[in-house]
Formats: C-alpha cells, sequence, structure tokens
C-alpha cells in the first residue's frame, strides 16, 4: 500500500506512525516513521494537531479516522473487514472516502444513500509466481497478537510446537520455514526441537519473496496473506483459527471452493457456543481456553501433532483458491490511490 501511495503522492510527504508492532515488517519503504499508539486518539490527535493541513489513511484502525474527523482533516478508511460486520459499526462509516475489497456479496451492505463507498480489488503486494524449483513447506501465523488480547497466545504456540517437531516429510520438502510476528517468534524458538525448520521473521517485500517460492503455506486465515498466497498460486491450508475474523474468512473460502483443507477446534474439542455466535473479544477468550485444553491434553494434543504431519504432507489441489483471487483482483492499492487522487484533487 505505502509503495502504491509514494507511486501516485510521490511529491507530497508520506508518514507512516504506527506502534513498534505495525513497524515490524516495515523496511525498505523510504516513508518517514513515527511510532505511536494507533489506538490512543489522544496521543493521535496530538501528532495530528503539529501538521499542516494531514490527510489521513486509515487501514482497519477508525481511531485516527475518529480524531481525523474531530479536527476537520480529510480522510480516508480502509475496512478490509467489511465482509465479517452483521451491521457495519457506526465509526467505520465516518470517514469521507471508504474503501472495502469486493468480495462476493459485498455490495449488498452499501446502505443506499451512500455514494462514498468504493469496491476495489485486494489490497496486498505481489509479484510474478515463481517455479517451484524444491519443496518448501511456509508455516505462517501473522503478528499473533491482537488488541483485545494483552500477551501472545503462548498455548496456541506449544501446539504449532508439538506439530514441527513432530513433523515427518519423508522427503517431501527439502526446505521448512515457519515465520510471524517477532514476540511469537521469539517464544517459538525456544520450544522447537527441530533443526531442520528456519524460524525467521520477514521484512513485507522478503516474505513475498521467500513465499513466491513455496510449494505449500499452512497459514492462519490473514486476510492479506491469504491472498497474497492465493495470488503467488502456492496451494494454502489453513491452521486453526486465532480469532473470529480468521474463522469467518475460513468460512467464507469454504463456500467458495477455496479452503480445501483447514484445521478446525471442534476437532480436538467441544465447542459450546459456537465461535461465530460470539463477539470478537469473547471468541478470543474463548480460543485461548481451548488451545491451554489442548496443549494440555494428552490425547487432543497427540491427535492434533498426527494431523499436522498428515496435514502439511499433503498438498491440496488449488484450482479453486486461483478462481477466487482472480474474481477479486489483486490491484487494489493502486486502485485506491487513483481514487483519492481524484477526491483529494492530486
Amino acid at each position: 500500500m505505502l509503495r502504491a501511495l509514494l507511486r501516485g503522492f510521490g511529491r507530497s510527504k508520506i508518514i507512516f506512525a504506527g506502534s513498534d508492532h505495525c513497524m515490524e515488517i516495515l523496511t525498505g519503504v523510504p516513508v518517514e516513521t513515527v511510532l505511536l499508539d494507533e489506538r490512543d486518539e489522544g496521543t493521535i490527535e496530538t501528532f495530528l494537531r503539529k501538521l499542516k493541513n494531514p490527510y489521513v489513511l486509515g487501514s482497519q484502525n477508525r481511531f485516527c479516522i475518529r480524531v481525523a474527523k474531530k479536527i476537520g482533516a480529510t480522510c480516508a478508511f480502509i475496512d478490509i473487514l467489511a465482509w465479517l460486520w452483521e451491521a457495519i459499526p457506526y465509526d467505520h462509516l465516518i470517514a469521507d472516502e471508504i474503501f472495502w475489497i469486493k468480495f462476493p456479496g459485498i455490495e449488498q451492505k452499501i446502505p443506499h444513500d451512500r455514494h462514498n463507498i468504493h469496491l476495489i480489488s485486494s489490497v496486498i503486494t505481489t509479484k510474478s509466481p515463481l517455479p517451484k524449483k524444491f519443496g518448501r513447506l511456509m508455516v505462517h501465523i501473522g503478528g499473533a497478537q491482537y488488541p483485545l488480547s494483552s500477551d501472545i497466545p503462548k498455548s496456541y504456540l506449544n501446539l504449532l510446537a508439538r506439530g514441527l517437531n513432530g513433523l515427518n516429510t519423508s522427503g517431501r520438502f527439502d526446505e521448512f520455514i515457519f515465520t510471524g510476528g517477532s514476540r511469537a517468534l521469539g517464544y517459538i524458538k525456544k520450544i522447537v526441537r527441530n533443526k531442520r525448520v528456519v524460524i525467521r521473521q520477514f521484512p513485507e517485500h522478503r516474505f513475498i519473496d521467500e513465499l513466491a517460492g513455496a510449494c505449500h503455506m499452512l497459514t492462519t486465515a490473514g486476510v492479506s496473506s491469504t491472498l497474497e498466497s492465493f495470488a503467488l498460486k502456492v496451494p494454502t491450508s489453513f491452521l486453526l483459527p486465532l480469532n473470529l475474523s480468521q474463522y469467518s474468512f475460513t468460512a467464507m473460502l469454504r463456500q467458495h471452493g477455496a479452503c480445501p483443507q483447514l484445521f478446525q477446534w471442534n476437532n480436538y474439542t467441544t465447542v459450546n457456543p459456537p465461535l461465530d455466535e460470539m463477539s470478537e473479544g469473547a471468541a478470543i477468550s474463548k480460543i485461548e481456553s481451548l488451545a491451554k485444553y489442548v496443549d494440555e491434553s494428552r490425547a487432543a494434543s497427540q491427535r492434533f501433532e498426527k494431523d499436522f504431519s498428515a496435514i502439511a504432507n499433503y498438498v491440496p489441489e488449488n484450482s479453486g483458491q486461483l478462481a477466487f483471487i482472480k474474481q477479486l483482483g489483486d490491484s487494489g492499492a493502486d486502485e485506491l490511490v487513483e481514487i483519492l487522487k481524484t477526491k483529494w484533487n492530486q
């Protein structure tokens, strides 16, 4: 996204503001960075009031949009989870311009009197798919840290370590890469004993390069990483969901034939009530308790280890994933910039 902004607004000063967690993958992009708590409206307001005539673009950050409206700054909001909300939250609709990814059926959620909601293609980083010259298995867990939870999901990471330690590949793969957020990687490095597993964090452009050479990816169902994997034609299987959006995203993908292989919590323990009947905060808390139970249960954890090896070794047929990303497209960042250049008279 930042590279597209640089291409379209290169004569303007572009500042990327956020926490350390937001900055982790940002390297090699020549923009100014400012460390701040992107969820603290007071901090955001103090920062924005120092700027002359700021234009604010928030990606899944309603806090900076609320501040922008308060101080009269022009603003735009990217809501890549618009498909998730049963009813679109009020403060997701207050920006001057709003961008949704054109997931199937999303147009039905646009209020009839709204003309500032733009449907665009996937906002992802892509490159030309690489030929799969050797067997690389990539396991990706994203940041594995969420605003509604104060810590990394240690029980969940314990389970993944069990799977990695017991991985039986029978010569199918030459290389195993485990990647994600720095805190999660720091924890899992201490408990993974399988010396063939390379545990490494990558900046955005390096992650895409490494992913492009994979012949199978196991991932939590984050929207961007999932669609990037599809765009790079990497057969993709899905790990146990860590939050409600990941659970719901795999449900959508299954409806459209793009989720041929996944782990599900109810294969290891009882999930009651179902996750899709919970709020996002309640779902995260429930998943933490599910992971703790499976990690501490000898029978359930052994079942998970067996499934992990089986799913990792079975590379699924991915025609449904290729069809899904073809329908969505992958040029959303450039489309957004062109719209904003017109709306903001740039």
